[in-house]
């Protein structure tokens, strides 16, 4: 259970930090752009998504249980208030203005949008019953305001962090039914029903607080096993394609009595990946921290805690913790140049248009991907000789030239049509 935790952790916190970036940049201007489940009433209005829907396969009986937790991230707004009048101790009564920022102690505070978890756990439930009454459950989180008290160097109180999460109701509905023997098709809905005034309506921002972020799920079951849909056994296979995923995705974790339902594609049994612990994400993270200037990394301490946090914790690393987060060092050698050989196998062009056909076995975006149209952007040949086909979805060709559409494939995973006619 502990891995199992991890791997959502690091799901829950996706969307919530990728790099660390100031309030002012690019690609904090609209946060919360990972997986939100805005309110329903929101949601039709503005294109959003409110509910997410999972279905999988599991092998057991009418006795077998299922057990769901789901969590998510509430969006927190942080303010930082001036109390009027210094005291040494804090009264909620007392008179503050709200800042733009607030110098306390030669440090800065700034005002963010923050994050806490919420969780619903459901008890288990029989497989036989979930067949005949589809379980049903609201959960409400009430709106919580929180004061942090900031003490000037004379020790009397001089500002404070205020901390507004708004109220969120979700509801879970849980289902099944018999799809061979012994083999159950499970549906379960997340949805977002909090009520919101047609005020709150008006932008993203303001309804972003009463979302819920990187919605995910754990379901488990004591007496049974989860089946891969990404690779289920060949006579289960019209089952696994039966199975209905919009927003999420479920994989497997644990040894098969545990399925992650997650709002990003991953493959089944992901690692865990413990925040700067030894994955890609944590070197590049740790790159970045480490290109900015005293300035930039006093604006990021000054608005988010957990980005204080973790450049406190860059800071204090040690050359050994940090050559952990590399799989090797090697003595630099001078880069060869590249050899440039011709690259058109099989007669293949740049701009043609062809079928995709991965090979048997790959990931989760192979399979996505599988018998799709798409254009050559470009062919070429690595260091060690391979071809790589650099190709993008005909229906996104208009958006080549942005990150996350070009795909790479081998020659032998490229269809090639008659003239470019169309099939």
């Amino acid at each position: 259970m502990d891995t199992n935790r991890a791997i959502a952790d690091a799901i829950l916190y996706e969307g919530y930090l990728i790099y660390p970036y100031r309030k002012p940049a690019v690609p904090n201007r609209q946060r919360w752009n990972f997986a939100g489940l805005f309110p329903k009433f929101y949601a039709d209005r503005r294109g959003e998504h409110w509910s997410m829907r999972c279905q999988c396969l599991l092998q057991g009986n009418a006795e077998s249980k299922i057990a769901v937790d789901l969590r998510f991230l509430r969006i927190t707004s942080r303010k930082i208030a001036k109390l009027r009048v210094p005291a040494p101790r804090f009264d909620p009564q007392a008179e503050f203005e709200f800042v733009d920022q607030h110098l306390i102690r030669e440090r800065r505070f700034l005002p963010w949008e923050e994050a806490i978890e919420a969780e619903c756990e459901m008890m288990p439930l029989r497989v036989g019953d979930l067949i005949e009454t589809p379980f049903v459950a609201d959960f409400r989180h009430d709106a919580e305001t929180s004061y942090e008290p900031l003490a000037n160097e004379d020790g009397l109180i001089g500002g404070l962090i205020v901390r507004q999460t708004e109220r969120v109701w979700n509801s879970v509905a849980l289902s099944a039914e018999p799809v061979a023997g012994g083999i159950y098709k499970l549906s379960l809905q997340i949805g977002n029903k909090t009520v919101m005034l047609d005020d709150m309506c008006a932008s993203r921002d303001l309804a972003a607080p009463f979302a819920m972020a990187a919605p995910h799920a754990i379901l488990t079951t004591g007496n049974g096993r989860f089946l891969s849909l990404a690779n289920p056994p060949q006579d289960l296979r019209p089952a696994a394609l039966g199975c209905l995923n919009e927003g999420c995705w479920p994989v497997l974790i644990g040894n098969e009595d545990s399925l992650l339902v997650s709002p990003t594609l991953l493959q089944d049994h992901p690692s865990a990946v413990p925040r700067l612990g030894t994955s890609e994400i944590d070197e590049i993270l740790a790159l970045r921290a480490l290109t900015m200037s005293g300035g930039e990394r006093a604006e990021i301490a000054a608005g988010d805690s957990r980005l204080r946090a973790l450049l406190e914790r860059l800071e204090s690393m040690s050359p050994e913790e940090f050559a952990k987060l590399y799989r090797a060092w090697r003595a630099r050698t001078p880069r060869p140049e590249p050899v440039v050989l011709p690259a058109k196998p099989d007669g293949l062009a740049v701009g043609e248009r062809v079928r995709l056909r991965p090979r048997h076995g790959g990931d989760i975006m192979d399979i996505a991907l599988t018998g799709r149209l798409a254009l050559i952007e470009a062919i070429e040949r690595d260091f060690d000789n391979r071809v790589h086909v650099a190709v993008v979805l005909e229906e996104d060709a208009a958006l080549s030239h942005l990150p996350g559409h070009r795909f790479f494939f081998a020659p032998e995973e490229i269809e090639r049509l008659d003239g470019g006619a169309t099939p």
